[in-house]
């Protein structure tokens, strides 16, 4: 009797939902991911907020989320991730030392740490205490400030307080998403010495109220051109031949840089606004 052999089967490649935004999910390294892993990946790409919203009340539509490491403190309690084995992580040891460690000797670097809340406590809490779970892998991390649209031809150096400036009244573009947004307009009024702020990313209810009415005034006087979320405002968009002053990424700053469009990134004296992401 001769030797049944086992059919073959051949099964579908696995296909990974990454939801996120443009900024990280770039089609050239989704190639080479695909190419390498032997698997397919969907990008689910929206605007920052949107991806929040869905990352937090859709946890059955991805897989993983590629996001802001401060959305950790919006979806983990909604249950929409799970915690990550760093022990199934062969390079878990090469991720930066400012992510984990908290390294940095300048304060206002620490704002907003991903240590704060990036290991997985024993009660599920996440805190700075190492453990064996992480809530989110830190991935990339970057320095952003604001930019001129329009012109090429001026100093970069220059302050957050532009935003609120008399000059650039009606000409100012700020990031709809409040974490980004709001810290942009903070650091404005504290660079303008309108108002100081004891910790920039923990405002007591007192300290909320005052940033509210404070922006509410600027808004009446019309200071604000327009509040975004992925697309920069641009002077042709807008029919007009004088600059625009927005607060930037260095992505949109390349796209805009690239479409030959005059534009010029700002080196803010009071320093940058410092993010992390993850996955």
């Amino acid at each position: 009797m001769g030797k049944i052999s086992t059919p073959y089967v051949m099964r579908p490649k696995v296909t990974l939902r990454i939801l996120g935004t443009d900024v990280t999910l770039i089609s050239p390294i989704k190639e080479l991911a695909e190419a390498e892993l032997g698997i397919n990946l969907e990008f689910i790409i929206l605007d920052g907020v949107r991806a929040q919203r869905q990352g937090a009340l859709e946890p059955d539509s991805f897989d993983v989320y590629d996001q802001w490491f401060h959305d950790v403190d919006l979806i983990w309690p909604s249950r929409s991730i799970k915690p990550i084995d760093t022990a199934r992580i062969k390079a878990w040891e090469q991720v930066n030392e400012l992510s984990v460690f908290n390294s940095s000797n300048n304060h206002k670097a620490n704002l907003s740490s991903p240590r704060k809340r990036l290991f997985v406590q024993p009660n599920e809490q996440l805190g700075s205490d190492k453990t064996q779970y992480i809530s989110m892998l830190p991935t990339v991390h970057n320095a952003d400030s604001f930019a001129i649209i329009g012109a090429d031809d001026i100093d970069h150096h220059l302050s957050w307080e532009m935003l609120l400036s008399e000059k650039w009244r009606g000409r100012v573009a700020i990031q709809a998403e409040a974490a980004i947004g709001v810290l942009d307009l903070l650091m404005a009024f504290d660079a303008k010495g309108e108002q100081s702020f004891q910790d920039l990313s923990n405002l007591n209810l007192e300290e909320i109220d005052l940033f509210i009415r404070m922006t509410r005034q600027y808004q009446v006087k019309n200071q604000f051109l327009k509040f975004w979320t992925d697309k920069v405002p641009l002077p042709s968009d807008l029919k007009t031949e004088k600059p625009i002053l927005s607060t930037m990424w260095w992505t949109n700053y390349i796209s805009i840089k690239a479409s030959g469009a005059k534009i010029t990134m700002c080196t803010p004296k009071e320093g940058y606004r410092g993010w992390f992401g993850g996955m």
